[in-house]
Parts: C-alpha cells; sequence; structure tokens
C-alpha cells in the first residue's frame, strides 16, 4: 500500500476512533457500533497498525465494559490514535498538495535495471500524450509525483472548466485498460493455440494457414477495440496517423500489463472516478494468472522437445 493511501485511511478513520459516542455512556462503557468495527479493520489493512487493532479487537468482541476493563481499552486506543497522528503528521510535513482530487495512481513493474525503468516511463508518456482517446480539450493528465519509497506514480486530472462533474478523460482511461486487458487475454489464450499448433504434426502449410488466422483474430480484437474505444470517448479516427497511434498505446499498454503495471483510482477520488477502475481489480489477477499458466505450458513444451 502506498503512503498516501494510509494517509488517507488514517485520516478518515482517525475521525471515526475520536467520535464522543464511543466514550462513556451511563455507567458502562459500549463499543457495539458497527462503524466502530468498520474503522478497526480498514485500519488493520495497514501493516504498522496490525497488532494494536488486533489487539483493540479482540479485546472488544462480545463484551460489555465495566469501568477497570475500559480503563486498558482507552489506554490502547489512545496509543492508536497516536499512531494515526504521527503517520498524518509525517505524509503533511513531507508532502505539499494532501487536497483530494480526481486522479490515477500507477503502479509501476518492479525492476531494478535502469533502462527497463526509463522504458516503462518512455512507453506511459506515449500512451498518455499520443494515444487520440486521451485528448480531451477541457481535461489534461498531469504528472503529481511518485510516492515515497514505492514504485507508484501518481497523475492527477487538470480542468479546464470548474463547473464540470465527473472525468471524462479518467473515463476514457478506465475504459481503455479495461479493453487492453481484455485483448492481452485473447492475445495469451491464442498463444495457446500457436503453441498447440506449432508442436502438432501436420504439414507446414496447414501450419502456416492456422498460424496465419490466429493473427488475424488478434488483429481484428484490436480493431473491435478501437471501435469500442471511439464510441466511449466520441472521438472518431481521424486518419491513419491517430490509427496507428491507438495500436502502438495499445501494444504498449499490453506489455506492460504483462510485467505488472496496474492503474487505480487513488483513494481520495470522488466515488464515481473509484467505480470506473474498481472492476479492473480482479483483471489484473486474472492477466497474472493466465501468463503464469502459458509461461508453464511454454516450459513443458520446451521440455517435451528436448525429450
Amino acid at each position: 500500500m502506498n503512503f498516501r493511501n494510509i494517509y488517507f485511511i488514517c485520516k478518515q478513520n482517525y475521525e471515526i476512533l475520536s467520535n464522543d459516542k464511543y466514550k462513556k455512556i451511563g455507567n458502562l462503557y459500549s463499543y457495539d457500533e458497527t462503524e466502530f468495527y468498520e474503522a478497526l479493520a480498514n485500519l488493520h489493512e495497514i501493516d504498522y497498525l496490525n497488532e494494536i487493532t488486533r489487539n483493540i479487537n479482540n479485546y472488544l468482541r462480545g463484551h460489555t465494559l465495566q469501568s477497570g476493563d475500559a480503563n486498558h481499552v482507552f489506554g490502547l486506543m489512545r496509543s492508536l490514535k497516536n499512531k494515526l497522528e504521527v503517520i498524518m503528521g509525517l505524509y503533511e510535513s513531507l508532502v505539499n498538495d494532501v487536497d483530494e482530487h480526481a486522479s490515477i495512481e500507477i503502479c509501476l513493474p518492479q525492476t531494478k535495471d535502469i533502462t527497463e525503468f526509463r522504458k516503462t516511463i518512455d512507453a506511459l508518456e506515449f500512451i498518455f500524450t499520443k494515444c487520440p482517446f486521451f485528448q480531451d480539450e477541457n481535461e489534461s493528465l498531469q504528472f503529481e509525483g511518485v510516492d515515497l519509497g514505492s514504485t507508484w506514480m501518481r497523475l492527477s486530472v487538470k480542468i479546464a472548466t470548474a463547473t464540470m462533474v465527473g472525468s471524462v478523460l479518467l473515463n476514457n482511461v478506465a475504459a481503455f485498460v479495461d479493453e487492453c486487458i481484455t485483448i492481452r487475454s485473447h492475445f495469451l489464450m491464442l498463444q495457446q493455440y500457436r503453441i498447440y499448433i506449432e508442436n502438432d504434426e501436420i504439414e507446414q502449410k496447414q501450419k502456416e494457414a492456422v498460424l496465419a488466422y490466429i493473427d488475424l483474430l488478434y488483429k481484428r480484437q484490436i480493431d473491435e477495440a478501437i471501435k469500442d474505444m471511439e464510441e466511449i470517448s466520441g472521438h472518431d479516427i481521424a486518419d491513419g496517423d491517430e490509427r496507428g497511434r491507438a495500436e502502438q498505446s495499445i501494444e504498449k499498454l499490453e506489455k506492460l500489463l504483462d510485467k505488472g503495471l496496474q492503474i487505480y483510482s487513488s483513494i481520495d477520488s470522488p466515488q464515481e472516478t473509484k467505480a470506473l477502475f474498481e472492476p479492473l481489480q480482479m483483471k489484473y489477477i486474472s492477466i497474472a494468472d493466465e501468463i503464469k499458466k502459458l509461461t508453464d505450458k511454454t516450459d513443458e513444451s520446451k521440455s517435451d522437445k528436448k525429450e
């Protein structure tokens, strides 16, 4: 989890834990509010807070506390809130912009090779500045920075018209990523067929014909994706140059997805923006599984040939 997400989780749930209704009620102390336990569960997602949130949760579940017990719990609560204050204070001292606004966060592929890192940045620069579906007169993506100590990069939306509701550009980004994941999944499936055909004992001409048809299927899927994006974005491809840039953007993003790149809406984005990207999360897992299966099959094929 990146530091900005940790900050906003702490900030949102600190306000809940500080609510007076979780203090003394009559002569007893009660923590049976659903909201309170949801806040603990949210904070438990942060590794640094695992132990203390687990201790508080285990101590309180199913109990209505007498004053002696409550003093112990309040001590744990004070310690938890102190930790949250330290996290929030540290983040705000290191980062100038903590305002909430529509943006995306990109998890870059892990690498220690500076050349590979540069290639990733070059590919992203091409996708977000050259792809015709991301050219909008009212909105543009601007580089906001990288997360502290991680491989997360943040792009925020610069909106020319202050009265706009939602983000057309981020809608197009989410749709484009979805199309690329679908194409990549189909490509990996076609690659499995390709491996099967290449290892099948049929005549070379038959192999070439089938492999050419597989290539045609892949090309058709790219054409369909571009057609879908024209409908979603409202931007019709004007000429061969634009089509070429769209195809290159798809190809580049496909390869980055293979390497583990993921794009999410930021935690502080409006709910309508988050909703655009939420369906993509399971698809990242799916494509990673398909890549692993294809790698395993390729290794098996190489092993069979050696035998």
